[in-house]
C-alpha cells in the first residue's frame, strides 16, 4: 500500500499508509457543514484527530469517540463507554497521542498507560452497531459521508479487580457501564 505525507498544522509531519478515505476534508462537500462539521475538521487540522462526547441519559451511560484517526492515520476509530467526562476523553486523546508518536492501534490489544497502570483492551466493534451509534446527521458518518466501511474499535476497561465485563466473576455494573458491542 502507497505511503502519504500528512503535514499537520502544528507542524507534525507524517508517513502513513494510503487509505481509500472519503470524507469532507478529502472530497469537500457542496452543502454547508453543520457544526460537528466545522468543529472536527478544526481539532483534525491542528492534531490530526479530534474527540466527540455524547452525555450520560435516560437511555445509557455517556461515550467518546475519535474523529479522523481513519483520515489522518488510516487506522481504525475509537470509543469508550462509561467512566466521566475527562477521563473518557482523557484516554482517547492519550491513545491517538500515541498513535501519533508512532505507537499505533490494533484490535485485541491490551494497553497499560493509558489508564495509569490499569490494563485495557481495544475490542472490535461490530458492524451492526455503527449505524445507531454514529449514524445520525452530526455525527462520524456526516463526517466520513461517503467513505465505505471504515473499522471502529471500542477500548474497554476492567472493574476494581482487573475483570473485563466479559470475565467470570467482573462487577455486574461494568456490563451496564460499557455495552459489549
Amino acid at each position: 500500500m502507497p505511503f502519504i505525507t500528512v503535514v499537520l498544522l502544528s507542524g507534525t509531519i507524517m508517513q502513513v499508509t494510503q487509505q481509500h478515505c472519503r470524507c469532507i476534508i478529502c472530497e469537500p462537500v457542496n452543502d454547508p457543514l453543520n457544526r460537528f462539521q466545522e468543529a472536527m475538521m478544526g481539532y483534525i487540522g491542528e492534531h490530526g484527530w479530534g474527540v466527540s462526547d455524547i452525555a450520560d441519559d435516560d437511555i445509557g451511560p455517556g461515550w467518546a469517540y475519535t474523529v479522523g484517526l481513519w483520515h489522518t492515520f488510516g487506522l481504525p476509530e475509537v470509543a469508550i463507554f462509561g467512566l466521566d467526562t475527562d477521563l473518557r476523553q482523557s484516554c482517547l486523546n492519550f491513545l491517538a497521542d500515541d498513535i501519533q508518536a508512532g505507537y499505533p492501534i490494533a484490535t485485541e490489544q491490551e494497553r497499560s498507560e493509558i489508564l495509569e497502570g490499569v490494563r485495557v483492551l481495544l475490542k472490535s466493534m461490530h458492524p451492526s452497531w455503527y449505524e445507531p451509534l454514529f449514524g445520525e446527521y452530526g455525527s462520524l458518518f456526516s463526517f466520513y459521508q461517503r467513505t465505505p466501511r471504515f473499522p471502529i474499535l471500542q477500548l474497554v476497561w476492567p472493574d476494581t479487580e482487573g475483570l473485563f465485563a466479559w470475565q467470570s466473576g467482573s462487577d455486574p455494573l461494568l456490563a451496564q457501564l460499557q455495552p459489549s458491542l
